[in-house]
């Protein structure tokens, strides 16, 4: 029995042993190793418990922006694969700064010239709304480089939502914590976090530190530059040592 994979340009024969597990168990050791590897690369931020909590389920979709993944908050088998071929973004020229990337739904924390954090991020959906002077305006978060320029604590209620731990770069314009940080664009402009990714940024971020807003080269999933012989091999390697009993 064999297992047909689709890849884009690729169609990939893989025998059945490979095909991903289902997941059923809350508590499991898999998803100890996998907030234990996800931790590694920046994207965990909670406990390492084992249990598929909100917060490993934002870090699997914030992994699946940065390596061109399908955007759902399930891992997968070949997700240990994409972690092997995963290379962190560049640090950018500034000490401290966070970039935001708008064309993969991703910000990356810089410190001390090295990633410090990536998350996930919802930013303006570039629908219309009805502004405060009854106008026609449009959710587009601006580009640029920016600073931040105010911070306030605990939840602010706006006109057009509730916003957590706002930080503002840009008038209106904040990073701010909310329930709802979906795969793609959903806000009127601000750049969603989840909340949780909010308080770990209330003791990362200060006033002054630099921001970039971009739209960056959108991310291809890194599968892709795997030969298609070279594929079951290196799939049995990049799952086979962090099995966890």
């Amino acid at each position: 029995m064999v297992i047909l994979l689709s890849l884009g340009l690729f169609a990939l024969v893989l025998p059945a042993q490979a095909s991903r597990p289902e997941i059923i168990d809350p508590v499991a050791p898999h998803f100890l190793a996998v907030q234990a590897e996800l931790s590694d690369l920046g994207f965990y931020r909670g406990d390492l418990d084992g249990t598929n909590n909100s917060a490993l389920k934002a870090a699997v979709l914030a992994f699946h922006k940065a390596t061109g993944a399908e955007r759902t908050n399930v891992w997968e088998r070949l997700d240990w694969l994409r972690a092997d071929l995963y290379v962190q973004a560049q640090p950018s020229h500034f000490e401290d700064q966070m970039d935001i990337d708008l064309t993969n739904q991703v910000a990356y924390v810089m410190s001390a010239g090295d990633v410090q954090a990536v998350l996930g991020i919802s930013s303006g959906n570039e629908g219309t709304y009805r502004s405060s002077s009854g106008g026609v305006a449009r959710a587009t978060t601006p580009r640029g480089e920016f600073t931040f320029e105010r911070h306030i604590d605990g939840w602010r209620r706006a006109r057009l939502g509730a916003l957590y731990d706002p930080w503002y770069f840009k008038g209106g314009f904040a990073v701010h914590g909310s329930n709802s940080v979906p795969g793609y664009p959903a806000s009127h402009g601000c750049v969603r976090v989840t909340t949780w990714d909010a308080d770990w940024l209330s003791d990362v971020l200060t006033l002054g530190m630099q921001v970039s807003v971009f739209d960056g080269e959108a991310i291809v999933d890194i599968l892709l530059s795997l030969d298609d012989s070279d594929f079951p091999a290196r799939l049995s390697g990049a799952t086979g040592h962090r099995e966890i009993s």
